[in-house]
């Protein structure tokens, strides 16, 4: 094969040219399934979002019966390459009430909505979907 110069293109030219090519494949692969991954995502949050906000607001009185805080944390040797060497840590916050007419209700709750909630703890619960909204103790 010619090179713009009009000489003669060596094997190893060749096989670098491959294996930079090959490179860029595998990179592009990579890009496209992130995108893909992330775009499901999204997807499937807004499905959520949107299923939330055709629910009609409910409310019924209702007890505590757990509030569950879940903390999970990566240690620093399972992230070599970064340069600060602190836990990462995740916490979800998780409350059951059981209602009256409605059984037992289990919400996500934010750290925020979660810290004045206590079990046994008998009040006025409302939610849409499955977005908790508020907490009235009575």
């Amino acid at each position: 094969m010619r090179t713009p110069s009009g000489g003669m293109e060596s094997k190893e030219n060749k096989m670098f040219s491959l294996f930079s090519s090959g490179y860029q494949i595998g990179l592009f692969i990579i890009i496209i399934m992130l995108i893909c991954v992330l775009g499901i995502r999204i997807r499937d949050g807004l499905q959520e979002w949107k299923k939330n906000n055709r629910t009609a607001v409910q409310q019924d009185t209702a007890v505590i019966l757990v509030k569950e805080f879940t903390k999970t944390a990566e240690s620093p040797a399972s992230h070599p390459e970064s340069r600060v060497k602190l836990p990462r840590v995740a916490a979800t916050y998780t409350v059951s009430f059981a209602t009256e007419g409605h059984g037992i209700l289990t919400l996500d709750l934010t750290k925020a909505e979660a810290h004045p909630l206590h079990e046994n703890e008998r009040g006025l619960v409302r939610w849409q979907g499955s977005r908790f909204l508020s907490w009235q103790k009575q």
